[in-house]
């Protein structure tokens, strides 16, 4: 486990003070995100904490039009730009029906009319997945399939593609797990009746794609040493977060906030090659938020590209103005300008890696005093709160109304 927080408040534990009491704050409240314990040996998130905030499987046959045509969108089959015919003749022909719109088995190429042409380097790509035997590595468990393995099979291909100048589009990113989300999430906690405290937390995805830097698709790798817990702390800090991104698009955000409408893809990848695709939505005048999930099978060719369609459709085809990036920046003021200006400890650092039952990480941790030690302070009878807390899930930090001399 690595964590960095700050020495701060040095008396009881405060309660969310002024934020909790801040017109500002408090008109972000639907969004809150409302956990059962955090701290830096607590900070793992539970299938409580999805009941917490109303977080539910959607009934069978029961997805709304806009859900249905956005996963018809999705699925929807690419053409074939014509300096990738030499490629697609060598593929294997299932694979190419699967992917490719074809006429008697003949690629065909859309230009633009009814959908998108796949380039080269989307082929490539697609060829890969469908003649190399991935899933060998974890089948014969040379590997589990965890972040490396899935980063080369899947994310890395796509980073590229997408990241390359004549691909690139406009307010569309897509972003790997080495960095942070763009904006802070607010996670609540009530502590005893009457008494709340609320952080900030900036989460970390394995991979993410946004659209006017509000996440569209969050990826998370199973990180965990069980193969048998039906609810992963990976798989429900995803749907946490990403049901607190619906409820701030469908809140704050055009054109969504007039149709309700907006919709998330939270796609979790299990070691043995299961590929849960979990599609997150609200229904008009309904707080819950509410997941459709289908299942992908990493373990044959055909789940490989079905899924990779997917990715590829998605960053391709996204589009419509919104006002999302001044809403995020008017909603990350808010937030900054209520967390305190203190001095921090840091207990090791680095990127997500393997956990184990007592959440420790497989690195060694590296100790950095600065500041007050809170190990010192407690000895002379103080209790220390943390007010930042970094770990392999993302940063925590308390929110209080920092004063304008600070």
């Amino acid at each position: 486990m690595r964590f960095e927080a700050s020495a701060s408040s040095l008396s009881p534990a405060t309660s969310a003070g002024d934020a909790l009491n801040s017109v500002e704050i408090n008109q972000y409240e639907a969004i809150f995100v409302n956990v059962a314990e955090w701290g830096a040996d607590k900070h793992h998130f539970t299938n409580v904490d999805i009941s917490l905030n109303t977080i539910e499987k959607e009934r069978p046959a029961s997805s709304p039009t806009f859900v249905k045509d956005y996963l018809v969108n999705l699925d929807k089959k690419a053409g074939l730009s014509p300096e990738a015919r030499k490629r697609f003749d060598a593929m294997d022909p299932e694979c190419r029906t699967t992917y490719f719109v074809t006429t008697d088995g003949l690629p065909v190429t859309i230009q633009g009319t009814e959908g998108r042409d796949a380039k080269l380097q989307e082929v490539l790509h697609i060829d890969s997945l469908a003649s190399m035997p991935w899933q060998s590595v974890w089948q014969r468990s040379i590997s589990p399939l965890k972040e490396p393995l899935a980063n080369a099979m899947c994310f890395f291909p796509v980073f590229f593609t997408c990241s390359d100048p004549q691909y690139v589009r406009n307010k569309v990113t897509a972003t790997l797990g080495t960095s942070n989300w763009s904006f802070p999430l607010i996670m609540k906690k009530n502590l005893t009746p009457g008494r709340t405290e609320i952080r900030s937390y900036l989460p970390r995805s394995d991979f993410r794609i946004s659209y006017q830097n509000l996440p569209r698709v969050l990826v998370e790798v199973d990180s965990t040493p069980s193969l048998t817990d039906p609810w992963p702390r990976d798989l429900v800090r995803m749907l946490l977060c990403g049901a607190s991104v619906v409820r701030f698009a469908n809140g704050f955000i055009d054109p969504f906030k007039q149709q309700k409408n907006f919709v998330l893809a939270a796609i979790y990848i299990g070691q043995t090659g299961s590929v849960q695709w979990h599609t997150l939505y609200q229904n008009r005048n309904e707080p819950k938020v509410r997941y459709k999930t289908e299942v992908f099978d990493f373990n044959e060719p055909i789940g490989r590209i079905k899924f990779a369609l997917r990715l590829y459709n998605f960053y391709f085809t996204i589009e419509g103005e919104s006002n999302a990036n001044s809403e995020i920046a008017t909603y990350k003021y808010q937030v900054y300008s209520h967390m305190p200006k203190l001095k921090s400890f840091y207990a090791g650092r680095g990127t997500k890696r393997d956990a184990t039952d007592s959440g420790e990480g497989n690195a060694r941790p590296r100790t950095r005093p600065r500041g007050d030690d809170p190990t010192e302070l407690e000895a002379h009878g103080y209790i220390v709160e943390p007010d930042r807390i970094e770990t392999e899930d993302g940063i925590f930090e308390s929110l209080r109304k920092v004063g304008a001399a600070i």
